[in-house]
């Protein structure tokens, strides 16, 4: 077996006795180089070889989950009033041109809110600490 690229004999092992064909790693769309591998392979019986045989194999994208990461737990000093700031999270999605939406999945209050685009945390009431301390109006 033999590949024009050398993506192609990275990915992929062929076992003339059983004539299987395999992967080697999980292939991925978004390696540019591994969407479309062409492998050859040819026959000898010792005396005469085949012609030729070509084999595209073309790898289709699957949509995979963006990773979010957490930063550890963030304690930060604010003014009274309303508050927006940093999440602290970072994103990551190896799929190329993809758009995320942030959205508070439970929390302890309701007066909090993360802004869709930014991931950014937003009270939804001023702070007021003179009330009740650690709680918002």
């Amino acid at each position: 077996m033999t590949s024009v690229s050398g993506s192609g004999l990275e990915l992929y092992s062929f076992d003339p006795t059983t004539k299987i064909l395999s992967t080697k790693s999980k292939p991925n769309y978004e390696r540019l180089d591994t969407r479309s591998v062409t492998l050859y392979f040819e026959v000898t019986d010792g005396y005469c070889t085949s012609p030729q045989y070509s084999l595209t194999i073309n790898i289709n994208d699957v949509n995979e989950s963006p990773v979010l990461t957490p930063s550890d737990r963030k304690i930060i000093e604010v003014f009274e009033e309303n508050i927006v700031t940093p999440s602290g999270v970072t994103l990551t999605d190896e799929d190329i041109n993809d758009s995320w939406t942030y959205s508070l999945v439970s929390s302890s209050d309701s007066r909090l809110t993360v802004d869709p685009s930014s991931g950014d945390i937003i009270t939804t009431a001023p702070i007021d600490i003179d009330k009740v301390r650690g709680h918002f109006d």
